[in-house]
């Protein structure tokens, strides 16, 4: 069902590109006419084509947050952060401040403050919805200004590939779909109203992140928020982020030798974890082999050597960095390296949203010279 569905996806995607190209046809036909040399007007074309799809799509995305914010609002929910790509606009202390994090794979996020539980429910539809709605809105709104404008080519270029992306962006998120890394909105929302677990695990984590966007810690936050979900239910994706969540907490909190425990007994459970989760889950192990020397070195090198993608697409993360100088530090005993990765941490929380987190990280990156310190004092012994 899942090879279908990117199949279908796959071919919507090249039919509306398509049907992007063949609406420019005005627009084309203005630059070869303007421009002598044939092979300038076809480069033009194409490097314009191309900008005003990525344009397209920046617009469609930002349209999309919106969306979820719209009708977020509309539902009782609270403004907590929206990110567009890198930049990412958060609530602290009442102020509205930029940072800058991102996920591979997202092209935005729009977290907000959900209205209080009732009766164990909570109006998720149209938050989970509203980026798909507010698209849909506007390849409509779009496509009337594209025909109107028949007779001005360049316009009728930029809006029929406005139109294009809002049906590109529509078809992303609307047809569910699980990612290496990510599921979209239309998969979210099927697993949401799985069960009453779902809609509660749903709750609880934009109760986190907006406690996160506070300033709390994990560790500061209720831990009843991170009760462990039953193994029957750790099937479903969102339920899941909860256990992941509850993992992080016990590792914020000192508890080392059980989350390595919990966090290999997971791995196993959960199988339709969120990949993102499921690799910064297994990158934490490495980490706590390293720390307490509970792997060999070829083990650990070997598990790297097999997350060699995920380590490059998220080479910029706070946590990943952390971990690889710890590998460099203690394992390979490369002090260069380590100092590379060292200033790559610094480099990312510069603009990080999240104080608490890197706190976590230094105190974290503080046990790797600790342990590194008195091993290598043992030796001198």
């Amino acid at each position: 069902m899942n090879k279908f569905i990117r199949f279908l996806k796959g071919f919507l995607l090249i039919v509306f590109f398509v049907i992007a190209i063949l609406a420019t046809k005005n627009y084309q036909d203005l630059l070869y006419e303007s421009i002598d040399i044939q092979l300038i007007a076809a480069l033009l074309i194409f490097s314009t084509i191309v900008l005003m799809l990525l344009g397209g799509i920046f617009v469609g995305t930002i349209i999309h947050e919106l969306g979820h914010l719209v009708f977020g609002l509309i539902t009782g929910y609270k403004f907590s952060s929206f990110r567009i790509g890198n930049t990412c606009f958060i609530k602290e202390n009442g102020k509205i401040k930029i940072k800058r994090m991102g996920i591979p794979g997202t092209s935005g996020q729009c977290l907000m403050l959900p209205p209080q539980l009732k009766k164990s429910k909570i109006p998720y539809r149209l938050y989970n919805l509203g980026g798909c709605l507010l698209n849909l809105v506007f390849v409509f709104i779009f496509l009337a200004v594209t025909i109107s404008l028949y007779d001005y080519p360049v316009f009728h270029a930029i809006f029929s590939m406005l139109t294009v992306t809002q049906f590109v962006l529509l078809i992303n998120n609307g047809i569910p779909t699980r990612t290496p890394y990510i599921q979209n909105d239309a998969q979210n929302l099927i697993d949401i109203a799985e069960n009453k677990e779902a809609v509660h695990s749903f709750y609880i984590q934009l109760l986190v992140s907006e406690a996160l966007s506070r300033g709390l810690s994990l560790s500061e936050m209720p831990s009843e928020w991170f009760t462990m979900p039953s193994d029957d239910k750790l099937n479903n994706s969102i339920v899941s982020t909860i256990a992941y969540l509850a993992c992080l907490r016990e590792l914020e909190l000192g508890n080392y030798y059980s989350v390595h425990k919990l966090i290999r007994e997971l791995l196993q459970k959960a199988t339709n974890m969120l990949g993102l989760y499921k690799f910064f889950l297994e990158i934490e192990i490495i980490y706590l082999d390293v720390i307490h020397q509970w792997a060999s070195k070829e083990y650990v090198f070997a598990k790297l050597e097999e997350l060699k993608k995920p380590l490059a697409s998220f080479r910029n993360s706070i946590t990943v960095t952390r971990v690889l100088y710890a590998v460099n530090l203690i394992y390979k005993n490369n002090l260069a390296e380590a100092s590379k990765n060292l200033q790559a941490f610094e480099r990312a929380v510069k603009k990080y949203p999240y104080k608490q987190e890197i706190e976590k990280e230094r105190k974290l990156i503080e046990l790797a010279n600790e342990v590194h310190y008195k091993l290598t004092h043992k030796e001198e012994n």
